[in-house]
């Protein structure tokens, strides 16, 4: 079976959200467990309220993995950005040719807030250099 193109190959998780939704996903149920193992007996949650739980940490299973994979894509395109960096003239004259491929990155990684922290620090490393 071939993978979709929002659906990492391996893992069969689509990639559809941002870091940032992915974690505030993964947040959400974590607490909504939390809430509910503080005010449920053990004995309920194995017993009355089994199938819901079980299915509430497949929920959280399933979040981590979005939030990973949605990581690593944010990794992967800074990564790229960097190698692309070999190719850029290290002077003031290759800036604009910087920020292109930056940007050109950022829209790749569907604008992840993750993403471009990255990108703007590395920037910031790099303009630093520059400086001295």
């Amino acid at each position: 079976m071939e993978a979709e193109k929002n659906q990492l190959p391996e893992s069969g998780v689509r990639i559809f959200m941002n870091t940032v939704e992915a974690f505030e996903r993964v947040r959400k149920l974590q607490a909504r467990r939390i809430r509910n193992e503080r005010n449920l007996s053990p004995e309920d949650l194995s017993g009355k309220y089994r199938v819901p739980y079980e299915k509430l940490q497949e929920e959280i299973r399933q979040a981590q993995m979005e939030y990973r994979a949605a990581c690593t894509r944010s990794i992967r395109k800074a990564t790229e950005y960097l190698s692309l960096l070999i190719l850029c003239d290290p002077t003031d004259e290759g800036i604009d040719d910087r920020s292109e491929t930056a940007r050109r990155k950022f829209r790749e990684g569907d604008g992840d807030p993750l993403l471009l922290k990255i990108l703007t620090e590395i920037d910031n490393l790099l303009d630093e250099k520059l400086v001295r």
